[in-house]
């Protein structure tokens, strides 16, 4: 009778020659044949032999902690990868839209970019996932990057989605406040303003338009602002500290009125109160000696 070694040995040749017989798995190839899988392709292939569309997928499908900025995206995609990130955007089965987007911000500069960008905030389901939530809310602040950068065309949009006959979601419309502001584009600045100082009616799903640009506004930089503008947004600016001062200022009086009214401080004497404090004084004193009476009573 064979021994229990000499079956283990059988097995293990029989699983080689199986080895050796089965098909290679499909490849990732140029034109996206095969399956890929963005967690075995980092442990199985180097990133130097992957194709580009395997690359960049791998690149969208990682998680960045620290966000993205322009090096980052460069270094992970590159404009040459452009074409394949407006692919995952339009690929409903490719969770991570929120980096691809993302990346556009910082990659994109045609007007296929653009649209394709517009389209998604018709296709994104915000619903879904919350990666799909924060792609559809980067979409603004993309489009705002590219205006930056020259795009025509995504400025016009972000100016669009802030007037009544635009159909994007309301939060979407908020955000495309920020995309404006990031746009450093005159025209922009003037509707912040606009909508800032109540100059313009605000479209009726901007609740809180006049908030949300006074934000942007506020936190633009004299190198983020048209040349043209810098003036008017620095009296804007300059307006708004003096009414937060003036508020704060206000604040700290009704609250020493309020201790000085209603704390017992034998200290302070009837000389050194205010009229308006000795008056409260006086009901607050009078109110006190009925309720005692009423009680003895």
């Amino acid at each position: 009778m064979a021994s229990f070694s000499t079956y283990k040995c059988v097995l293990a040749w029989a699983c080689l020659a199986l080895a050796a017989a089965a098909p290679a798995a499909p490849a990732v190839g140029g034109d996206g044949s095969g399956v890929f899988s963005a967690a075995t392709a980092a442990t199985a292939t180097p990133a130097a032999v992957l194709t580009t569309a395997a690359r960049v997928r791998l690149a969208a499908s990682e998680t960045y902690f620290e966000g993205m900025n322009q090096e980052l995206a460069m270094d992970k995609v590159g404009a040459a990868g452009v074409p394949e990130l407006l692919k995952l955007l339009a690929d409903p089965a490719f969770e991570r839209k929120d980096n691809v987007v993302a990346m556009l911000a910082y990659l994109g500069d045609d007007d296929q970019t653009e649209q394709a960008l517009e389209q998604a905030l018709g296709t994104l389901n915000p619903g879904k996932t919350d990666a799909e939530d924060r792609a559809l809310l980067l979409v603004p602040h993309a489009l705002g990057h590219m205006a930056q950068r020259g795009n025509e065309r995504a400025l016009r949009s972000l100016l669009a989605m802030t007037t009544d006959d635009s159909s994007v979601p309301a939060d979407v419309a908020d955000q495309a406040l920020f995309g404006l502001a990031l746009s450093h584009d005159a025209r922009a600045t003037e509707r912040l303003l606009a909508l800032a100082t109540a100059t313009a009616p605000a479209p009726a799903k901007l609740q809180h338009a006049q908030d949300r640009a006074t934000v942007a506004l506020d936190l633009a930089e004299p190198g983020q602002v048209p040349p043209e503008m810098l003036a008017r947004v620095a009296e804007f600016q300059e307006m708004r500290q003096a009414e937060a001062l003036a508020r704060s200022r206000r604040y700290d009086q009704a609250v020493d009125n309020y201790l000085m009214a209603f704390r017992e401080h034998i200290t302070v004497s009837a000389e050194e109160r205010t009229p308006d404090t000795a008056a409260t004084a006086a009901a607050t004193t009078t109110a006190a000696t009925t309720t005692a009476t009423a009680a003895a009573a």
